[in-house]
């Protein structure tokens, strides 16, 4: 039995929780089409940069990560550093990956 009249609906039935995507779908990642503007700026993310570079974002990082590829500047959002890809890197990034496939 409700603790509620039968006249008033109880708050939390009235509640629609939005739940996000799955972002480790490559479906879903494709379809983001996420920019950073800062300080009048516009940068790509990483979702972003890993399509134009043709990996896995998940490569992309182990790449940052292992210093294959350049480490790309970070800017402050809120308490986050967030590392944000220009034209300039994602240039280096590409001379870099070529320079690592050519080497195999």
């Amino acid at each position: 039995m409700s603790a509620y009249p039968p006249d008033r609906e109880c708050p939390a039935a009235t509640i629609s929780l939005a739940i996000p995507p799955k972002l480790d779908k490559p479906d879903t990642l494709d379809t983001l089409d996420i920019m950073i503007n800062h300080d009048g700026k516009t940068y790509r993310t990483i979702v972003d940069a890993a399509e134009v570079l043709k990996v896995n974002r998940k490569s992309l990082r182990r790449y940052i990560d292992q210093g294959i590829v350049s480490r790309p500047p970070t800017i402050n959002r809120g308490l986050q550093k967030v590392e944000v890809f220009d034209d300039e890197i994602l240039e280096t990034m590409a001379i870099e990956l070529e320079a690592r496939r050519e080497a195999k």
